[in-house]
């Protein structure tokens, strides 16, 4: 590592590029570059973006002087260490195919969600970024954050029992948030061997990109739905989880802030039934430091490419091909 520290860019500048942070009330890092700025050894060197203004803006408020109207051109005469892709989901392919094709390609490639839009080309790109030596992964924020850490710790442990059913709710698209749910219920509950859509196939509030309710089942048995909350209209963003063991059940509400355990307890009134009963310790959110952790990460993954990093393109992938299975039907 050079004196300065590694050096990161950035492809977008919009809202989880910087956005979220410049707008918001400072009471935690939502975007790539509020994670470069509060990452120690690490520097935002340089960014782009097709709007001129937004990337001036950009400029001033991160204290970057390097902007570039192209990815190839930045990277050209600004060689960083780590580059992030937070354009639009269809610029992924052309973005990430551009960084590893200049002379000195960025080590790591951190891709927001969805990694692409197809599973073909996902793997597509994995391979090409592995045979180009740089290291693909992919924002899923939710990985790095200390409480879903926790909880699939807590799953592991075996206080809920055996795990029976998971439901996870979204909105906006099965690619490009469902694409979420996805890893997040793989990440607590295993491999997802069967998936299949459950009533319509085409509502959504986004274009091009429905949100159908998905009947899952996993490998270890269990079983579960992705429930899609816009299927009329887009009424407000929601990533919450419902898991049923047989010992208990776990809660994830809030947007995926907030976390219940209930244990199943003998009833006081009724000899013949068991009941979920609220315990008293709640996991609270450590969402505002996902990013932090992020930073923490790919500095590890920079000082020891060996180390095994979290967020790995190849779970994308494996969530690309398991919303490609249900839509292809």
């Amino acid at each position: 590592m050079a004196e300065q520290g590694y050096l990161a860019g950035i492809v977008g500048c919009g809202r989880i590029g910087a956005l979220y942070d410049e707008e918001g009330d400072g009471s935690g890092v939502y975007t790539h570059a509020g994670m470069y700025r509060a990452t120690e050894g690490v520097r935002l060197a340089c960014a782009t973006d097709p709007a001129a203004d937004r990337l001036r803006a950009f400029g001033d408020y991160w204290g970057c002087s390097g902007l570039y109207d192209d990815v190839a051109s930045m990277l050209a005469e600004c060689p960083v260490d780590v580059l992030s892709v937070t354009s639009p989901d269809a610029t992924h392919e052309h973005v990430v195919r551009a960084a590893i094709g200049v002379a000195r390609p960025p080590r790591i490639i951190l891709l927001e969600k969805p990694m692409a839009e197809d599973a073909a080309t996902a793997q597509a790109l994995l391979q090409a970024a592995e045979a180009a030596g740089v290291t693909l992964l992919v924002n899923y924020a939710r990985r790095w954050d200390r409480m879903h850490r926790q909880i699939r710790d807590c799953l592991q442990s075996g206080a809920l029992g055996d795990i029976r059913w998971i439901s996870g709710y979204y909105v906006r698209g099965l690619r490009h948030n469902g694409c979420h749910l996805v890893n997040m219920m793989r990440f607590l509950g295993g491999e997802i061997e069967q998936a299949e859509i459950v009533g319509s196939r085409d509502r959504g509030s986004l274009t091009g990109d429905p949100s159908p309710h998905v009947r899952v089942v996993f490998r270890n048995g269990a079983e579960g739905m992705m429930v899609g909350l816009d299927q009329d209209a887009y009424a407000y963003s929601v990533f919450d989880l419902d898991i049923f063991g047989t010992l208990g059940r776990m809660r994830v509400t809030a947007d995926g802030a907030r976390a219940e355990m209930f244990s199943a307890r003998q009833d006081p009134r009724f000899s013949n039934f068991r009941t979920l009963n609220p315990d008293p310790d709640v996991f609270g959110s450590t969402y505002e430091t996902a990013m932090l952790e992020a930073g923490k990460g790919l500095v590890r993954l920079l000082k020891d490419p060996a180390s095994s990093p979290v967020n790995h393109a190849r779970e994308a992938v494996a969530d690309m091909q398991v919303i490609e299975s249900v839509l292809s039907v």
